[in-house]
């Protein structure tokens, strides 16, 4: 069930981002080839990932929670400007913000696993 878990919320989030690039004006295979380049990036993130959640560790020197919060703000602003459903963005954030409170704004992405287990 975890890859179907993954896979749901990516292609989601894929969806969302034709989404809010037509309403931007952008056709959503003028976006396509852009999109291909983050699933490039995919693996190694994903390694890196659980290397740090199995470790406890969410180094956060290259992009840290507080910044990466702050641009899913900028595209939940976006979004709603443009009459968007922003429920899975909103969602995201939500969890973001948790692991904030917690502390791990200064650490990278997969520190939002301490808000999402607990």
């Amino acid at each position: 069930m975890p890859p179907l878990d993954f896979f749901y919320g990516g292609i989601s989030g894929l969806v969302h981002a034709y989404a809010l690039a037509k309403a931007g004006g952008v056709k959503a295979a003028d976006l396509a080839p852009y999109m291909n380049t983050i699933v490039q990036i995919l693996p190694p993130i994903a390694e890196y990932t659980a290397a740090n959640i199995d470790a406890g560790s969410h180094p956060g020197a290259q992009a840290n929670l507080g910044m990466m919060a702050a641009g899913v703000e900028h595209i939940l602003d976006a979004a709603r400007t443009r009459g968007l459903d922003v429920s899975q963005l909103e969602s995201i954030k939500a969890v973001a913000d948790r692991a904030i409170a917690k502390g791990h704004g200064p650490d990278d992405w997969a520190s939002t696993y301490e808000a999402v287990t607990g």
